[in-house]
């Protein structure tokens, strides 16, 4: 065991940006702040002074930054122990461990990762935020880099146990500082405070044009802009969303490719009808019609001009056609609404066949007795749907017109309309049925698109 006293040399602070203290329990250090380009000089004299030690730890839990030459050393550290010495990793984010077994540095001789302890009650009687790392792939392909941030400082006494935010999955918000991206973190922040789990800003970058930088230094502006834009959006929910647990999420790729891969971690993805992209008069961007059509989780698009979120009342507009679809899409409405405490209106627009022009008209239709039964119908699936929520308002309408126009007018002044990804009708097997393509152009509320039932 070593005491402060034998390791005050390796004590470092670096322009209060990585502080690099010895542990007191064990032959090891405790990493604080940022570890960066910057700040990475630093720590190669500490760990240069432990590997002639032997086997040691590294306590990486109150790391709020870590790029990816930052873990490399650390890896590389342990690779570099000879005599059956171990690095041992101390509380690796669930994040981190997974990139280690990505890229194959989890099997690095010497190195050896130990999980945070289990979750205990705080006696304090309130939760601590903890770092979250996440991933994303450098320009060759050759790993990935690491970037994280805690909501609040790693206690140093009074016994507080730190409680790891694993219980629940996050709401992913896509965000480039566009005016719809600004409306959906607003719309992410709300809806993480009704369900009470925390937010992941999410931004994708990308080398902008054809040819690739001729060195490294123009990517690492791109990409420093980039992460100033992610951080941009965790303040913003910081400053106007008092107590949401937010947190940043940098990617390098295609934005739809990065949102649906970000997506399967998530509860739920919340972005802009549009962003940065395309031209001024686009209504709605490839991202906003790529992701709902492909996602695995419900996706919520908002335009920059939506519906106030905090009315006084919410008022949830759900199609219903009786495709499995719709059934998922009527049960997410009823979710959402008693999360609002809130009304839901379930619509089903049918039209006459025998109405149609010309040579398709049908012979021998009643309209009136057609109608009849599948307004029939479509009351027994509402009802049926509905019995698990007693408690939340809900209304019909069984309306004469083709399905695109009666949803796009239903949901004028609405808080949110919901719609499955494809249901019956023109479009039927498609990845977005022909409702929801128009409703995603023409509608002005959120609308939130659920993915088949598995």
């Amino acid at each position: 065991m070593t005491t402060p006293d034998d390791n005050r040399e390796l004590t470092t602070n670096t322009d209060r940006l990585l502080r690099i203290t010895p542990l007191v329990e064990s032959v090891g250090l405790r990493i604080e702040g940022e570890l960066d380009r910057v700040t990475l000089p630093a720590l190669l004299p500490a760990l240069a002074a432990m590997s002639g030690r032997g086997s040691f730890s590294v306590d990486v839990s109150g790391l709020v930054f870590c790029d990816v030459g930052g873990l490399r050393t650390l890896v590389t550290a342990a690779a570099g122990l000879r005599g059956g010495h171990i690095l041992t990793m101390r509380s690796p984010s669930p994040e981190v461990r997974r990139l280690l077994k990505l890229t194959g540095w989890h099997k690095m001789a010497g190195l050896r990762l130990q999980a945070p302890s289990r979750t205990l009650p705080n006696p304090l009687g309130s939760s601590l935020d903890v770092q979250t790392l996440v991933v994303h792939d450098d320009l060759e392909g050759d790993g990935g880099k690491l970037a994280s941030e805690t909501g609040k400082p790693l206690p140093s006494s009074g016994g507080t146990v730190v409680r790891h935010r694993d219980d629940g999955r996050s709401i992913l918000v896509g965000y480039d500082e566009s005016s719809g991206s600004e409306q959906a973190l607003r719309w992410a922040a709300e809806e993480a405070r009704l369900r009470d789990c925390p937010v992941l800003v999410c931004h994708a970058w990308q080398w902008p044009y054809p040819l690739r930088p001729a060195g490294e230094q123009m990517l690492a502006q791109v990409e420093h802009i980039a992460t100033a834009v992610v951080h941009n959006g965790v303040d913003h929910v910081r400053e106007h969303h008092a107590g949401i647990e937010v947190q940043p999420l940098l990617i390098k790729g295609p934005v739809s490719a990065v949102l649906l891969k970000a997506a399967e971690e998530a509860q739920l993805v919340v972005l802009g009808s549009r962003g940065v992209g395309g031209f001024e008069d686009l209504r709605v961007g490839s991202a906003a019609v790529q992701v709902p059509a492909h996602s695995a989780r419900p996706v919520v698009v908002v335009r920059p001009a939506g519906e106030p979120i905090n009315q006084p009342t919410s008022r949830i507009i759900v199609g219903v056609d009786g495709s499995p679809a719709s059934k998922a899409a009527f049960g997410f409405a009823l979710r959402e609404a008693a999360l609002r405490g809130g009304t839901v209106t379930a619509i089903c627009a049918w039209w006459d066949p025998g109405a149609l022009p010309g040579p398709d008209q049908l012979p021998f239709v009643d309209a009136a007795m057609m109608r009849a039964g599948a307004e029939t119908r479509f009351q027994q699936v509402v009802s049926l749907l509905t019995a698990q929520y007693p408690d939340v308002p809900v209304t019909t309408d069984f309306v004469g017109e083709r399905p695109p126009r009666a949803i796009v007018e239903a949901a004028r002044g609405a808080t949110l309309l919901v719609l499955g990804r494809s249901g019956l009708g023109p479009g039927t097997g498609t990845l977005l049925g022909a409702v929801t393509q128009a409703a995603l152009s023409g509608v002005h509320c959120p609308v939130a698109v659920t993915p088949p039932p598995d």
